[in-house]
């Protein structure tokens, strides 16, 4: 358990007693310099895809048109909101406008079975993600330029939230609903003043951990960390060492015993379809790819159905904002096969040795503008845990 007289605990308080979100915003481009990528809740799902693609974000804000025309924000869909509305919807027709969707005369159950209704979900309006969804973190939250950093820290670490709406003036926080007045925002390409006439500005989860990064010198223990004590201690599990050397032992060995910091991993020979699915229900964005047919002879891992092997690549919820109906054929492919038909290449992971800093874990992550870090067994490359963008705020809200 985390101790608030640790140095780590004592350092980041220190730092965040009196940082506001306007910090975050003074070092961001004004508005108008950076403008808004959004979707109107009528854009089909294969456009939502491609659009997030261009951009390579990872969701985007959906907004309707009111009566005078303007822009009114109704939440924002991320590519996990978007998977969960395939696989929630694959297996069976879906109605549309009263009639069900039809099934393509060269294709049967038995043989194509999600096919058709992908392709028919890939056709819904995006607004069926935001309102079929509602237990998904598809909401926007909206806060005040002038309320604590920890908010904005706490609200992105719960993992799922990319964007949040920052209102410059002293309103009132709510969650985006249809028809808020704290939904109207500058789109930053008019120049018109938001239907609210408060100024707000979308902020995402990178611009609040390169905020952080930009002040690392503020915590010199934190950084310091090695990343098998700052896996431990995200998860509450922390041994002050007797000495470095003995402490980064304890801690790796604390690591390989803890299952459940293990990420999801599936073989190489996996189907993407199987992937994408396992990806829904553990509620994770990616899955390391191992090669299970290399050979790690010392490697007993407890659950006997846990894939074993290096890791080779990794499978990303972001990996679908390609997709199209005439690709859907490729979800039935193995996980390699739907990447190079797909992506034009096997991604490359980005990957962290046990030796490694904390410091040097984030700085490689903003450097390589990866999403995650895959902690690896320095003997056979075998994944430990995965260290998101998620994991990196939890380290700062562990002590509030």
């Amino acid at each position: 358990m985390v101790s608030l007289g640790d140095p780590v605990t004592q350092e980041v308080d220190h730092f965040l007693n009196d940082r506001r979100i306007q910090d975050l915003l003074d070092l961001l481009p004004p508005p108008g310099r950076r403008p808004v990528v959004d979707v109107e809740e009528t854009t089909p799902v294969e456009r939502v895809f491609h659009t997030l693609a261009d951009h390579d974000y990872q969701s985007l804000p959906v907004y309707r048109r009111t009566a005078d025309g303007t822009k009114e924000y109704t939440g924002i869909v991320s590519v996990m909101d978007l998977l969960a509305l395939l696989v929630l919807n694959e297996n069976a027709p879906l109605p549309v406008n009263g009639t069900a969707a039809p099934t393509p005369s060269n294709s049967s159950p038995s043989t194509s079975p999600k096919k058709p209704h992908w392709e028919h979900v890939l056709s819904l309006p995006v607004s069926r993600a935001l309102g079929d969804l509602a237990h998904q973190p598809h909401h926007c939250q909206v806060l005040k330029s002038s309320d604590p950093l920890r908010n904005l820290i706490g609200y992105f670490a719960q993992g799922g939230h990319y964007r949040a709406i920052v209102l410059a003036d002293p309103a009132d926080r709510q969650d985006v609903v249809p028809g808020s007045a704290a939904a109207r925002v500058d789109d930053g390409r008019s120049g018109a003043p938001s239907a609210s006439h408060e100024p707000a500005r979308f902020v995402s989860r990178t611009d609040l951990v390169r905020y952080l990064w930009h002040h690392h010198a503020q915590f010199p223990a934190l950084m310091d960390l090695s990343l098998p004590n700052f896996v431990n201690r995200i998860h509450g599990v922390v041994s002050p060492p007797a000495s470095p050397t003995r402490g980064a032992r304890h801690a790796l060995a604390i690591l390989q015993e803890r299952q459940q910091e293990r990420p999801t991993m599936v073989p190489m020979t996996t189907l993407a379809i199987d992937a994408f699915h396992l990806m829904h229900q553990r509620q994770v964005s990616a899955l390391a790819i191992v090669d299970s047919f290399a050979a790690v002879p010392h490697q007993t891992p407890v659950d006997p159905d846990e894939p074993t092997g290096p890791l080779t690549s990794e499978l990303a919820a972001t990996h679908l904002r390609r997709l199209s109906y005439h690709q859907l054929g490729l979800l039935d492919k193995p996980v390699v096969a739907f990447l190079l038909a797909t992506q034009d290449d096997v991604p490359t992971p980005f990957v962290v040795r046990t030796r490694f800093t904390f410091s040097q874990c984030l700085a490689g992550l903003l450097q390589t503008a990866s999403r995650r870090a895959w902690l690896v067994d320095d003997m056979d490359d075998h994944p430990l845990a995965v260290i998101s963008m998620a994991d990196v705020l939890k380290a700062f809200v562990s002590s509030t």
